[in-house]
């Protein structure tokens, strides 16, 4: 059986047989046999290797992956794919078969990450992604671009369903921002809804107790939480003088209704004017 063995060859059960042959120290490519061939071996030619042909599965995470209307999202793709030297193009048959077991995956990662972000996400938006056709016609574009790409070096993937696409979602940072984001709009339009009633009861309150009104609540907020509005603590306000101002303006509460002339609005903000001092002639 042994000598039987010596003399003809035949693979594993649905593997790839390459033979080489060795003449004064130098190695060439003879042939591939497949495992329903026996071949006979000559003295000088031996088993280089065995490829696999069964499916192979490359697992890959993408993060930050930017859609058409630049929204960032992670995805998790696995890719489904075989290994066949003979599919390659003859140029690149000797650099096919040097290559181990992690080449084929890594060459598949990388052909898959670049085709990804350069190419396919930027076609489509992201709230078409995320319907069901939307992911069907991700997962054949994905498959048929990474396909064309690697057939060359003899990794076969189904150009229609080769790709399979995991998980898709928001970039988690992004994700927050618009939770945030809905979350103060909804604070904000309840907020409204509160003081709707005040404003309405303000119409006929002169303009001039409405602001005293405001610097009081203002007050009460600070001096419960101990923090100083943004708006206020930005500018700087000569407090002294704007203590004058106030008492001078709670005086002349009955006066017409527009602001006084020596009050302007900073940043949202009624500050009082610093006074010009005045030039007598003598």
């Amino acid at each position: 059986m042994s000598i039987f063995r010596k003399i003809f060859y035949s693979p594993s059960e649905n593997h790839l047989g390459v033979l080489y042959s060795k003449w004064l120290e130098r190695e060439r490519f003879v042939k591939f046999v497949t495992h329903n061939q026996w071949s006979i071996m000559l003295p000088s030619w031996f088993v280089r290797k065995e490829i696999n042909l069964n499916p192979r599965t490359a697992h890959i995470h993408l993060k930050n992956v930017f859609a058409q209307d630049s929204v960032p999202l992670d995805v998790e793709l696995k890719i489904f794919y075989r290994v066949d030297p003979r599919e390659a193009q003859s140029e690149n048959h000797l650099q096919v078969l040097g290559l181990s077991k992690d080449a084929f995956d890594t060459i598949t990662k990388t052909n898959i990450q670049e085709r990804a972000r350069n190419e396919v996400f930027i076609q489509y938006t992201s709230q078409s992604l995320f319907t069901h056709s939307g992911r069907q016609n991700l997962r054949r574009a994905l498959s048929s671009a990474i396909s064309s790409r690697v057939r060359g070096l003899g990794v076969l993937i189904n150009p229609l369903y080769g790709v399979s696409i995991v998980n898709l979602q928001p970039n988690p940072i992004y994700l927050k921002a618009l939770q945030d984001q809905s979350a103060a709009y909804a604070i904000s339009e309840a907020s409204v809804l509160r003081i709707v009633p005040m404003l309405k009861q303000m119409k006929g309150v002169e303009a001039q107790d409405i602001f005293q009104l405001l610097a009081a609540s203002i007050a009460s907020a600070v001096n419960k939480t101990g923090d100083v509005p943004e708006f206020i603590s930005s500018n700087e306000i000569n407090s002294r003088q704007f203590d004058t101002e106030l008492l001078r303006n709670r005086s002349s509460m009955h006066q017409p209704s527009s602001l006084p002339e020596d009050f302007i609005p900073i940043d949202n903000a009624f500050v009082a004017k610093q006074r010009e001092p005045e030039f007598h002639s003598r």
